[in-house]
């Protein structure tokens, strides 16, 4: 399984009520790191010229397990899971400055192709660039 894992800090625009992060920053982040692993395997969003596809996101599951405050430090990890012949799953863990777990997330997503206007079966090439 290939983990990608990046450090992010809760900003301002990240806090709502009672100055903890929200669900939406939460999968903003994790958003973001997918697109940077993404880019690590050459699918990312300054690929998609080159490429002629681009990612496309259908759904998150989101547990949240504790809300970090403005300014908090936090870990993330994300993978690719499971793939099927139109979609990608990915998983997401999300830690404190503590290592305690705040947040876990699955999401599934689909290569689209932008001349085409349709989705991309997911080939062995594909698939061996995020291996899992």
């Amino acid at each position: 399984m290939d983990i990608c894992t990046e450090n992010f800090r809760v900003t301002l625009p990240d806090v709502g009520e009672n100055n903890r992060l929200t669900n939406k920053a939460i999968l903003r982040m994790l958003q973001e790191i997918a697109c940077i692993h993404s880019s690590y395997v050459e699918f990312g969003v300054n690929d998609a010229e080159k490429t002629g596809m681009a990612w496309i996101l259908l759904n998150w599951k989101l547990q949240v397990f504790s809300r970090p405050t403005w300014n908090a430090k936090l870990k993330i990890n994300t993978w690719s899971s499971n793939q099927n012949h139109l979609s990608f799953y990915r998983d997401f863990e999300v830690f404190d400055e503590n290592n305690n777990l705040v947040a876990i997330a699955t999401s599934k997503w689909v290569l689209f192709d932008i001349k085409k206007g349709s989705l991309v079966k997911i080939n062995d090439d594909i698939k061996s660039r995020y291996k899992h």
